[in-house]
């Protein structure tokens, strides 16, 4: 799935899914809404994150999103803005 990068104030809860966007108010810190609706946060240190010039990005390692009891919701990549699940 294509994502959709995210820029200024925006409000991921409102977000279409598979969008991502760096949080303008907590320095390293990039949120994420999942291809099936999920939300997340990425700490840059705890994921590597490469931005490519026309402003997608690159995660690693993958990324798993899980609820209050740790089963998973989603996991997989963030590849050049694109979602690829495991």
């Amino acid at each position: 799935m294509q994502g959709t990068r995210l820029r200024g104030d925006f409000d991921i809860f409102h977000a279409p899914n598979g969008a991502y966007g760096k949080n303008p108010r907590v320095e390293g810190r990039w949120e994420i809404k999942t291809p099936n609706g999920y939300y997340g946060g990425l700490k840059e240190g705890v994921w590597s994150i490469v931005e490519d010039e026309d402003g997608a990005i690159t995660v690693s390692p993958s990324i798993r999103v899980s609820d209050a009891q740790d089963r998973e919701m989603w996991h997989g990549f963030l590849e050049h803005g694109v979602w690829r699940s495991v």
